[in-house]
């Protein structure tokens, strides 16, 4: 039971109504009874969802409907243990069939609880001392400056070809081509503007900006993909598309292009293509690289060619250079012989 104290009559029914509305809407919640199946829904709602885009939070979601909440679900918030919590993962790493699911429903089930912790839920966060499984270390791939100029060769043949062009000039994102319009690029400067992405969530698309302030941003392109891009203009024009306010990417129709089509239809016919000339242009074998890998590709060839770390940060639009480094450092030409050099001039 619940009691409400005013100074008047009608301020104890105000706050009475206001309890009342609270009861109904679920916005008053009795610690000691909340399920960690509960609360993990509310955090969902209220806390990820605004902060997250609709990928993210569709990945959210099924990780704990999937396999949190079966195994920790029932459990009453205020008992759960950092020992509940180890079992969880030893569980997962038993059983989940991706070795990416125990690491991700770690790093969900982490936060979700920081922040009943801000919520005043529980008085400690039982998941923070305890080591999350580790993601499975996956070799990042990308193509030699020249399987890149042979993949472009292949991607020729195609409709879409300035596509693969850009992303190998830019490092954009795929959700970032996709969002790409025409009056975002400026033919007159060889500059275009980032700033939305496309993204694909059960077959419905979602246009959203960037995450970060550091993913709105302005790229120069080289001639080549200036060049390029003018060729699809005409192509474009002569298919009839709008190429004023439209999309820069499209189907025949005009429609955005899933994702799932461009790899199937365009992007795996493409790198075959160039794997099977690579032997008689006397190219190294190529990698099975996924789409994303042309933009690992492109900083690749912009850190191996002396690029400042910081420039190239900000042209791939990561949020600081420490995420660049930590991605990229294995790339960067060593510079310890110098270093080993000027010691020798100053102590030799």
């Amino acid at each position: 039971r619940k009691s409400v104290y005013g100074k008047s009559k009608a301020e104890a029914q105000d706050k009475a109504l206001e309890l009342r509305r609270q009861v109904m809407t679920g916005g008053l919640t009795d610690a000691t009874k909340l399920t960690v199946g509960e609360y993990l829904g509310r955090w969902l709602e209220n806390t990820a969802q605004p902060k997250v885009g609709p990928a993210t939070y569709l990945r959210y979601e099924q990780l704990v409907r999937l396999h949190l909440k079966p195994r920790i679900g029932a459990m009453k918030l205020v008992k759960l243990a950092p020992f509940h919590v180890e079992q969880l993962y030893a569980d997962l790493n038993r059983e989940a069939t991706s070795a990416w699911i125990p690491h991700r429903a770690g790093t969900v089930l982490s936060n979700a609880l920081r922040q009943a912790v801000r919520l005043t839920l529980i008085p400690s966060n039982p998941a923070a001392d305890i080591k999350k499984p580790s993601p499975p270390q996956k070799e990042m791939l990308y193509l030699t400056e020249d399987q890149a100029k042979l993949f472009l060769q292949a991607a020729k043949e195609y409709r879409l070809s300035a596509l693969f062009v850009l992303a190998l000039g830019s490092g954009m994102r795929l959700g970032e081509l996709m969002g790409l319009q025409w009056p975002d690029i400026q033919f007159d400067r060889d500059q275009l503007c980032v700033r939305r992405s496309l993204a694909e969530v059960k077959s419905q698309f979602i246009l959203k900006e960037p995450k970060t302030k550091s993913g709105l941003r302005t790229i120069n392109l080289p001639p080549s993909v200036v060049e390029s891009l003018n060729e699809h203009r005409k192509q474009m024009l002569a298919e009839g598309q709008d190429i004023k306010s439209g999309h820069v990417f499209v189907t025949r129709t005009g429609n955005f292009i899933a994702r799932n089509n461009l790899r199937r239809h365009t992007f795996h016919p493409i790198r075959k293509k160039a794997m099977d000339r690579a032997e008689d242009a006397g190219v190294s074998p190529f990698p099975e690289i996924r789409f994303h890998d042309l933009r690992h590709t492109h900083a690749t060839m912009l850190l191996g060619r002396g690029g400042s770390l910081k420039a190239v940060s900000q042209r791939l639009g990561h949020s600081n250079v420490e995420m660049t480094l930590r991605v990229y450092c294995h790339v960067l030409p060593s510079e310890d012989g110098k270093l080993a050099d000027l010691v020798e001039t100053a102590i030799g």
